[in-house]
Parts: C-alpha cells; structure tokens; sequence
C-alpha cells in the first residue's frame, strides 16, 4: 500500500510539472507575434520590515528565427502592447505600534508617538515632533507644550474662536476651515496681528509713499486715496475739489479748477509768476493773483478784449443854421412882444370895468341915481380867478 501511494504523488508530480510547462509552451509556427502568458503567482518576502517586498514574473515567446533567442531581441522582435509588462514588484510593510500601511505611497502611516519604516520606533523630542508649541521628554515619550491658538499631541491643530484665540491690536477672530483667522489692522500683521509694520513691508497702496515714524509708518497718498495705508478711493461725494468743479472717475475724481487755482485738488494759488495776466499787469494776493488790464482787455486774466469809443471833446458843437434865419428871429420876437403888450391892456380894462371905474357903451341902462343926484353905474361882479386851473399863456385870466 505505502508503495502504491508514493507512486501516485510522483505521477501526480509530473502530470502538473508537465501541464505548467505546456501553459507556457512555444509555438514555433513563424508569427511575427510574441505570445504572453499569464502572470506567476507572487514569490516569498524578500528584506527586513520597511525595505520587504514580493515579484512575480510573466513569461512570453518569440519566433524561433530571432537569433540571439534572448529576452532582449525578442523584446526588440517582438509586437508588444503599449502597456506590456513582464516584471512586477511591490513593498509590503509590517506596521508596528498601530501604523497603518498606506498602498498609495508604499509606506507605513505612524501615529504621534512613533516613526520608523515600521513605526517600531518611539518618537523623542530630538524628533522635533511639536509644531507649533515646545517639548519636554517624558520617557518612554515626550509631552508638548502648545503655543497659543494650538492643540493636540504635537500641537498641529489650530483652534477655534471660541477657544481663547485673541487677536492683538485691534485685530478680529472668524473662524476658517483649519481653524481660527485674525483679521489685522492696516497697519498690523501676522497670526495674532502682533507684528507692526514698518516701511519695508510696502504697506502703502495705489502709489502712496511710506515714511518710517519710529515703531510705525505713515503713508502719504496720492490726491485721489485716502486712509491709513491710501485704500480709500476719494469719490466728488466728500468735495475734494476746493476751487473747482468735481467729476467721479474710475480711479477717483477729477477737478477743473478755476481760472485762479490749480493742482490736483484745485488748492494751490496761482501767483504772478506763472504770468496769468495776458494783456495787463499782475500783483500777488493772499487768494491767487490779481490783473490790471490794459484799457482794450477785460477779465480776471485780462483775456477779453473789447472795442473803446473816442472820447467826447469839451467843445460846444456847432449849429449850421440858413442864412435868412436871423430875419426869422427878429420877426419871431417882435411878435411876441406885441402879443404880450395887447394882452396887458386888454387886463387892464377889464379890471377898471370890474370896479366901475369905466363904463360902457352897453352899461346906459345901468345908471342909476340916488336922492342927492349924484350918478351911479351898476357894478359887474367880480369873478375870481383860478390861477391853477389858467393855461400859463398870458392871455386868459
């Protein structure tokens, strides 16, 4: 019986051998292709923990007229597909002390306390294992000490607001997604906003210029910005324009000053030496300039000119008058005179008619006598004269 069982293994044995061999068996039919047969299975470990790894090999033919008959002219011989492979190795890893192996980088992933290939060593302060705090060793390991804003065991977790985070200097804490953020001043930097800026941090924006004012800085901005570092965009809203008019523009503002000022702003005077005054000389006041201008130029600039009329002469003008006029005159008064001769007569005797004293032709019936014989005349009323109500022509009265 014992002999029939070691002559089935051996049968047994090389019906296997013979059918692997036949898997990978060439055949020499004279094609140009090579012929790949399927991987072998992986091989044993090779190495110590952290260098260990497995290889498995696939095998190929090639036509038999390839001479050398090698793997390296069969390979130049051969039609292979682009991603042909006939070697493979891959790392495998043992992790200790509860590292986890990692198929993406081919390494052991450690905790804290731990390093090596296999995480089998303990992590010292040698190690420099704190991130953001200071170590002290505490075998078998070590303890850390977390600046502030940190925590964990090597302190590489930023903290939240809520958790005592304080931002210096005016700055203020919001919440991100690695933790807490402090918003700085412009004129503070850093994590915790406690580092001042000085010139060569190139504090001042939109073309403002720094100057260093010991521990800090002051920027001088162009006309257009404002603020502590020139951030602010000036807008025609605040009137920057102080002797002009003012237009927004995408920069800013722009000003068109007046005929007496300029700059940027329209804030500087403009003197007697920028030779305003055309046409006309010129004197410097505490407001700009002022123009005498020559007698054909007005304005502020003596710019304007205007036309001048001759001057009127003192003399009497002279009446060109016919040559007969004279005797026109004389005819002229002589008959005024006349008229006013007659009208005073004729005032007289109505005035001795209004008394009595005269008495005329028509005044017969008039007459009357009293007991003594002595003759009477009736006497005309007397009818006043209204001087305001006359015409001032010398006849009527």
């Amino acid at each position: 019986m014992m002999y029939r069982s070691v002559l089935f293994h051996i049968i047994l044995y090389w019906f296997l051998i013979s059918q692997a061999k036949n898997e990978e068996h060439c055949a020499l039919d004279g094609s140009d292709d090579c012929h790949i047969f399927d991987w072998r299975p992986w091989g044993s470990y090779i190495g110590i923990c952290g260098h260990q790894k497995q290889s498995r090999e696939r095998v190929f033919c090639c036509d038999a007229n390839v001479i050398p008959h090698d793997i390296k002219h069969c390979l130049q011989h051969c039609h292979f597909p682009n991603n042909f492979e006939r070697l493979q190795n891959k790392t495998c890893r043992v992790c200790e002390n509860g590292g986890t192996f990692s198929s993406i980088s081919s390494s052991c992933i450690c905790g804290p306390r731990f390093t090596g290939g296999c995480c089998q060593d303990t992590v010292k302060c040698s190690d420099n294992p704190c991130k953001h705090g200071t170590c002290s060793d505490h075998p078998p390991s070590f303890a850390c000490t977390c600046d502030p804003g940190y925590k964990g065991i090597v302190c590489d977790t930023r903290k939240t607001c809520s958790e005592g985070v304080t931002c210096q200097n005016g700055g203020t804490c919001q919440d991100g997604p690695n933790g807490f953020q402090c918003h700085c001043s412009n004129k503070f930097s850093g994590e915790f906003c406690e580092k001042a800026l000085s010139c060569s941090d190139v504090p001042c924006q939109n073309g403002g210029s720094c100057i260093n004012t010991g521990s800090s800085f002051r920027c001088r901005c162009p006309p257009t910005h404002a603020g502590d570092v020139c951030e602010k965009v000036i807008l025609c809203s605040s009137h920057p324009c102080l002797h002009g008019t003012c237009t927004d523009t995408a920069s800013g503002f722009s000003c068109l000053c007046d005929v007496k000022h300029k700059g940027v702003k329209c804030d500087q005077p403009i003197t007697c030496a920028s030779t305003p005054c055309q046409h006309g000389s010129c004197a410097d006041s505490p407001t700009g300039f002022m123009c005498t201008c020559d007698s054909s130029y007005t304005g502020i600039r003596c710019d304007t000119g205007f036309h001048v009329k001759p001057l009127e002469t003192t003399e009497p003008k002279k009446l060109l008058l016919p040559i007969w006029f004279p005797y026109l005159e004389y005819a002229l008064l002589t008959l005024v005179s006349l008229t006013g001769v007659m009208a005073m007569g004729c005032a007289c005797l109505k005035c001795c008619r209004a008394v009595g004293v005269l008495k005329g032709n028509d005044d017969d019936d008039d007459e009357k006598r009293d007991e003594s014989g002595i003759r009477r005349f009736k006497q005309d009323p007397v009818i006043p004269v209204n001087i305001q109500n006359s015409r001032r022509t010398g006849l009527d009265f």
